[in-house]
């Protein structure tokens, strides 16, 4: 009986974060570092909307802290896959997030933290100007990141 009651949770639980989409806010920054790289690509555009969510409430200081710690599990993830896995991760990546995007406004889309996701992020001196090179981009097997 108590097994029935617990798959039953299971499942409805299940199917509310398949409608509703993953919920992170109640999720620890420790734990939001955690998951880099590994989170499911259907769930990506809300663990991306709350990472910029917090990251907009933050200090500029902690902001990059942050960010920082985020690339550097999304990497250690990533250096796991192979090429062909992590060309697949991010293009499913990419199609929830342009699915996500396709159903906003573009007031909405920039408020999100979605807007420009993938799109030229290198243009004008954006990202992977560091000290570090390239390496905001890159990994050392030469695997593109988002992050």
């Amino acid at each position: 009986m108590k097994t029935k009651i617990i798959l039953s949770l299971a499942l409805i639980g299940t199917l509310t974060s398949a409608l509703f989409g993953a919920d992170y806010s109640k999720t620890s920054n420790e734990e939001l570092i955690k998951l880099s790289g590994k989170v499911a690509p259907k769930d990506y555009p809300d663990y991306k909307m709350e990472i910029h969510k917090r990251m907009q409430e933050m200090k500029v200081k902690d902001a990059r802290e942050f960010r920082d710690r985020l690339r550097e599990a999304h990497w250690n993830a990533c250096d796991n896959m192979t090429q062909k896995e992590h060309q697949a991760y991010h293009n499913a990546i990419h199609l929830e997030m342009q699915k996500h995007l396709s159903s906003m406004s573009e007031s909405q889309a920039r408020e999100s933290g979605l807007m420009g996701y993938g799109y030229g992020h290198h243009k004008g001196g954006g990202y992977g100007k560091s000290k570090k090179g390239y390496r905001d981009c890159y990994n050392n097997k030469g695997y593109h990141h988002f992050w």
